[in-house]
C-alpha cells in the first residue's frame, strides 16, 4: 500500500497466492483484500476483511462468482460483482441493498 499524497510505502505484506485487490479504509488499519484464487485461504469468490494491526482477518464474505471490486467507508461497503452489486453496513456486516445490474467486466 503507498500514501499518494506522501508517495511512501505505507505498509507491505506478502500474501501466499497474491493479492488481487486491496481497498483501505481511509487512512485505517482495516483493509479489504481480493486474492487470485491461487491460494485457498484468499480466493477470489471471498472478499477478506484484514487488521493490519493484529495481522489477521477479521470477517470475510463469501459470494457465488468472482469479486471484481470493493469500496469502503466508514458506514458501508459496495461489492461489485459480474451482475450485481451489494451495498453492506459496515458496523454489522448486513446487506443494506443489492442490485442486480448488466455485466460488469
Amino acid at each position: 500500500m503507498f500514501n499518494t499524497h506522501e508517495f511512501q510505502c505505507t505498509f507491505y505484506r506478502k500474501f501466499e497466492g497474491g493479492i488481487k485487490k486491496a481497498e483501505m479504509l481511509n487512512r485505517t488499519n482495516i483493509i479489504a483484500l481480493v486474492g487470485t484464487g491461487e491460494n485457498s485461504s484468499f480466493p477470489k469468490e471471498k472478499l477478506v476483511l484484514w487488521d493490519d494491526i493484529a495481522h489477521r482477518p477479521f470477517s470475510d464474505m463469501n459470494f457465488k462468482t468472482e469479486v471484481l471490486n470493493v469500496k469502503l467507508r466508514r458506514d458501508k461497503i459496495v461489492v461489485v460483482l459480474e451482475e450485481k452489486v451489494y451495498v453492506y453496513n459496515f458496523e454489522n456486516l448486513e446487506v443494506i441493498d443489492s442490485f442486480t445490474t448488466k455485466s460488469n467486466p
